[in-house]
């Protein structure tokens, strides 16, 4: 269902509609784990109607579960016009305490993403991110990213230091963007925990094209490196 589907009425110059939306996660097993329901409605100035007509909404919602695979089920229902929409989706969630260093997947957002309206936001993302995250991950030239993703550190009562690479690659595999980070053990007290990581990347200057946004993160106490890699497009 696209943003365009939806049928607002207009009533004294502001424009109403309501959608309804439906998440659920399914274990190995069929058995329903969590979920979530919400009935959005949507009052909008003129301006905000016309920019979700053209770019959309998005709405970010969180669910807890124990390490383990999962089948995500998403439903949406438009009041008006009684359009529907749904879309299944595979997760694994790690167990984060099982190796000695972990990395969570990697959050983006963008100054051109901000654009779109978020009708529902995260408070701990909006805490640590400009904008909210956005799923799309082709970006204008003259735009900025910004990432949030957690390394899990199981070896904190061992002082040590953990560096954190973020790099950007064409796809001819040359580097065209590098920053360096690192992160102390002292921040963990002692016990395991989880660095939290943000990291702001301009893209002016990058040619249109395919690239690959990666973050690694190592540990000076040796063992293999985690890391977590999405591709992205940049377009004029």
């Amino acid at each position: 269902m696209s943003s365009r589907d939806l049928k607002f009425t207009e009533r004294q110059g502001r424009f109403y509609d309501e959608v309804e939306f439906s998440i659920i996660a399914i274990d190995k097993n069929g058995k329903i784990k969590t979920g979530d329901r919400k009935s959005l409605k949507l009052d909008l100035r003129p301006q905000t109607h016309e920019t979700v007509q053209q770019r959309g909404f998005k709405m970010v919602t969180r669910l807890t579960l124990p390490p383990g695979r999962y089948q995500l089920r998403v439903a949406a229902r438009e009041l008006n016009a009684g359009r529907l929409g749904s879309l299944y989706s595979d997760l694994e969630v790690p167990d984060y305490a099982s190796e000695p260093l972990m990395m969570s997947g990697l959050v983006l957002t963008s100054a051109g993403a901000s654009r779109t309206p978020a009708v529902e936001e995260d408070a701990d993302l909006k805490k640590v991110l400009p904008a909210q995250p956005t799923t799309i991950r082709e970006f204008a030239a003259a735009d900025q990213l910004a990432l949030f993703t957690e390394i899990y550190d199981n070896r904190g009562a061992t002082p040590h230091t953990v560096d954190i690479t973020t790099t950007i690659r064409s796809d001819t595999g040359t580097v065209v963007f590098k920053a360096e980070d690192a992160r102390k053990s002292d921040e963990l007290g002692g016990a395991r925990g989880g660095y939290g990581y943000t990291a702001q990347i301009p893209l002016k200057g990058l040619a249109p094209g395919l690239y690959v946004l990666r973050v690694e993160a190592r540990s000076r106490l040796g063992g293999d490196p985690v890391a977590h890699e999405t591709a992205i497009r940049i377009v004029q």
